[in-house]
């Protein structure tokens, strides 16, 4: 009894304290006179769902739904001192569900749900606890390859609409890395080099780069594929453009079996959480800024020509170029694309490029495109995924070239030098 005692009079405190932003729905205290502990409040925590930084928790009303004003959850460290208040909203007549995003990694909660109608609170009677695990670090990544990688906490992102109202726009349940930057002419030449294409960049009947475009930065010359200055590249630093799907995916395989870590293309609901700025979202109209000219190489002001990643301003992650320079392959939502096996399959391209113009809603759409297209204006990003590990058995059977064990061997030295 005591610890009931002692939980509701928390419990209405947290009645009585609200965001500034949800003030306008939220019971007054002088209203609010009775707490109910009911099992007509079920609650679910997702532990398949549980990440280092953030958890996801649902429950299912059986009460008369239309009484209720508010729907919440309240969680904290100690069962007994459930200190902490999220507000969601409903997903339908009886179902509500919320991302935690302010806990700490290794840290046993404790969860209820909460609903309020205009006089009354009533608390699930049952209580969750958990544990969030623990925190990944980032992949070591070969200098040879350099490719910056940026921490993702799961969340929701939004937008604006008027300049005014904030909408969601993409929810992440899980964390995971994506590159700063998009992958560089430089970064895919050693890729390249290392699993030895055919002088066209084909690999068994699979076109990985158009060689044949006049604007690939790419061309193959004294027995290795090598940087070509073209109209709209002038270094090897800037984006990797003309790469079908096919080749961006070959690469993230390969960046895999290099690493031993696991890499993949962005899906496309990872990609507008973070063109958006992820947890961190401000709710600007392009990454970054409202101003496109601050973040975005477009039409306006690229000169007709890529340009390096970074010398634009960062969104609210740190990621450059997520609108402009060139547009960026993304995978299918709920899909891992691990084998495309005919040409006619469709998938996605996010973003624009140096040559669209401003007013293209490069966040929100999704082109669809064959995967063996390409495009002088088309590049990629990879994301990283700390769930998957791959098979360290791999080692031994692996049938990489000289270059490849070369990398694979400075990726150990960097290993045991930690």
């Amino acid at each position: 009894m005591k610890k009931y005692y002692i939980l509701s009079i928390i419990i209405l405190c947290l009645a009585y304290s609200c965001k500034k932003d949800d003030k306008q729905n939220t019971p007054s205290k002088e209203n609010i006179n009775t707490i109910i502990y009911t099992d007509e409040i079920d609650l679910k925590v997702y532990y398949y769902l549980l990440d280092d930084s953030a958890f996801t928790v649902s429950a299912v009303v059986k009460l008369d739904t239309s009484m209720i004003q508010k729907f919440g959850f309240c969680y904290g460290t100690e069962a007994d001192n459930i200190s902490d208040t999220i507000y969601s909203r409903k997903l339908n007549d009886s179902k509500f569900i919320s991302i935690i995003n302010t806990v700490k990694p290794s840290t046993e909660y404790y969860v209820r749900a909460l609903v309020f109608t205009e006089d009354k609170l009533y608390v699930s009677k049952d209580v969750e606890n958990f544990t969030t695990i623990e925190p990944s670090c980032p992949p070591i990544m070969p200098k040879e390859i350099g490719l910056e990688m940026q921490y993702v906490k799961s969340g929701v992102s939004f937008h604006k609409i008027n300049g005014e109202e904030l909408v969601c726009d993409a929810a992440v349940h899980r964390h995971y890395y994506i590159s700063t930057k998009e992958v560089t002419i430089r970064q895919y030449l050693i890729f390249l080099n290392a699993i030895n294409a055919n002088p066209n960049g084909i690999v068994n009947n699979r076109e990985y780069i158009d060689m044949a475009d006049e604007l690939c930065p790419v061309e193959y010359k004294e027995g290795k594929f090598c940087f070509k200055q073209t109209q709209i590249a002038s270094s090897e630093d800037m984006p990797i453009t003309c790469v079908t799907l096919l080749g961006s995916m070959a690469f993230t395989e390969w960046l895999t079996e290099v690493t031993k870590c696991k890499y993949e293309l962005p899906t496309c609901r990872q990609w507008t959480y973070v063109a958006h700025g992820g947890a961190y979202s401000k709710g600007y109209q392009f990454a970054g800024s409202n101003d496109i000219n601050d973040v975005a190489w477009y039409k306006n002001n690229s000169g007709g020509k890529l340009h390096k990643g970074g010398l634009k301003l960062p969104n609210e992650l740190g990621l450059y170029d997520m609108v402009g320079n060139v547009a960026e392959w993304c995978r299918e939502d709920g899909h891992w694309l691990v084998e495309v096996v005919f040409y006619n399959q469709c998938m996605y391209i996010k973003g624009s490029s140096y040559s669209d113009y401003k007013d293209l809603d490069a966040i929100f759409c999704n082109m669809v495109t064959p995967v063996n297209f390409h495009n002088h204006g088309w590049g990629f990003r990879v994301i990283y995924d700390p769930r998957y590990k791959v098979d360290e058995s791999e080692r031994e059977n692996s049938k990489l070239d000289e270059e490849s064990l070369d990398i694979r061997r400075l990726f150990q030295e960097q290993e045991l030098s930690k």
